[in-house]
Formats: C-alpha cells, structure tokens, sequence
C-alpha cells in the first residue's frame, strides 16, 4: 500500500472511512464470518480493493479496516 501525501484534510472523506471501519467492527460480531461489505463512498471502497491510493490522513483507519476484515473467513468490497 502506497500512502499519498495530503495537503488538505478531507473531513467528508474521514468521516465516511470512520463510518465504514464502524460497520465493518460490528460486522465482526456476527458468528459467520462470511461478509460482503457495500457502501456509497466509491472513494473508500476503491481504497480497501487497493484500486486507489490511500491518503495520509485515511491510512490508519483504513489499516485497521482491513485488520479487522482479515479475520473473515471471506468477504469482498
């Protein structure tokens, strides 16, 4: 994973990746562990599918995003 510097913090875009990180969590109670994860921040999704690269400020999150779905059995974006 590449990380792009930022100039400029994009608060809609924290706030949607924060979002996604708290489903995915709660999703990770559920006993099966089989997932597919949908949303409406095309930013977000392409980032996870490492189609994009991550922002600076979205590297964390977006890190321990995919922390917490590696311990799925499966799941898809």
């Amino acid at each position: 994973m590449r990380v792009v510097p930022v100039e400029r913090t994009c608060s809609a875009e924290i706030v949607e990746t924060l979002g996604f990180r708290e489903a995915v969590e709660i999703g990770s109670l559920r006993l099966d562990g089989n997932y597919i994860l949908e949303g409406d921040a095309q930013s977000v999704i392409k980032i996870l599918q490492g189609r994009t690269q991550v922002k600076a400020n979205l590297e964390v999150i977006i890190c321990d995003t995919l922390s917490i779905v590696s311990r799925f059995n499966s799941y898809s974006f």
